[in-house]
């Protein structure tokens, strides 16, 4: 998933689909902070 949020701050995705891929994004970066979440125990 590094490589989207790389993307994301360099402004790369620039499309169409736009709203499409922001919706896509929000729902990765949720899966990322729920997985990161249950990292946290563990270090």
């Amino acid at each position: 998933m590094t490589w989207i949020n790389k993307a994301t701050r360099r402004g790369i995705i620039k499309t169409d689909r736009g709203n499409l891929i922001e919706m896509n994004l929000t729902v990765l970066l949720k899966m990322q902070n729920v997985y990161i979440k249950n990292l946290k125990p563990k270090l």
